[in-house]
């Protein structure tokens, strides 16, 4: 093998060495190029790149070339064609085909693709429907192997909800009672307390006139004593006034508990009251 190497190799050296001698600019560039073709095929063909390798080994093969490229090239294609595997893809109508990443033209009419061996990765789009992926993995020599697209539609979007019958607003929870307000026993206390004096007073008032009717002094009575049983009686009838209009308020303001407007009005009719009462 190495022997043979270093033979094609010299060959080479040989041939390149023989462009200096051809005619003409344009007989030396064909030359060039399939030298280049040359190499770059091997070079192609080490790395797995049989489909490059294809493309290479078909420039040095041609008639132009030196013989001994050419011959090298048309065995060495025969070789990468027998060692090139292939794909055969069929999708519908108007879907994009792709093989890792690159456009695939006539895949309806199920023409063949070369393809390198090892891994290649089919996908396919088409408006309307899910997008379609395949990995496959393909040997030396594996041929028309068979990869059929299917494209599902896309789901339709769901509805959206139909709007349910309103509901009505919830009724506000009921009052809880809250018993008498304050201001119930404050005015209450105020009508009790002019209810307590009054009948302290009244009676002072009555033992007083009880004591001048026992004198018998009448018309002629000690003005003191006249003036003080009057004083007695008119702090009296101030009293029952204080006395009863508290316990009327106060009864209003228990059966209205829950209404500031009635407690402000019982409020400011039991302070003027109040302070009545601690006027006399």
């Amino acid at each position: 093998m190495v022997k043979l190497m270093t033979a094609r190799v010299g060959a080479l050296v040989l041939v390149g060495a023989t462009l200096f001698m051809a005619p003409g600019a344009q007989a030396e560039d064909a030359q060039a190029a399939c030298i280049a073709a040359h190499e770059s095929a091997q070079q192609q063909r080490q790395r797995g790149k049989l489909a490059l390798a294809k493309q290479e080994l078909e420039r040095c093969s041609r008639d132009d070339c030196p013989t001994l490229i050419a011959t090298d090239c048309a065995k060495w294609w025969a070789e990468v064609q027998a060692a090139l595997p292939s794909v055969i893809v069929t999708a519908p109508s108007g879907a994009e085909v792709r093989i890792d990443g690159q456009v695939v033209a006539e895949v309806a009419s199920g023409r063949e693709q070369v393809l390198d061996p090892g891994e290649h990765v089919i996908t396919a789009t088409l408006e309307g429907h899910e997008p379609f992926e395949r990995r496959i993995t393909l040997a030396k020599g594996e041929r028309g192997v068979e990869v059929t697209v299917v494209l599902a539609p896309s789901p339709e979007p769901a509805p959206p909800p139909a709007p349910g019958p309103v509901a009505p607003p919830a009724a506000p929870p009921p009052a809880e009672p809250t018993g008498p307000s304050a201001w119930t026993w404050v005015v209450g206390g105020i009508g009790l307390a002019g209810m307590g004096v009054f009948a302290g007073f009244a009676i002072s008032g009555l033992m007083r006139r009880g004591d001048l009717d026992d004198l018998d002094c009448k018309p002629a009575c000690p003005q003191e004593d006249v003036d003080a049983m009057s004083r007695d009686f008119l702090v009296a009838d101030v009293a029952l006034g204080v006395g009863l209009a508290g316990l009327v308020v106060a009864t209003v303001l228990y059966l209205t508990t829950g209404d500031d407007g009635d407690t402000a009005a019982a409020t400011g009719l039991a302070r003027g009251h109040r302070g009545a009462l601690l006027t006399f």
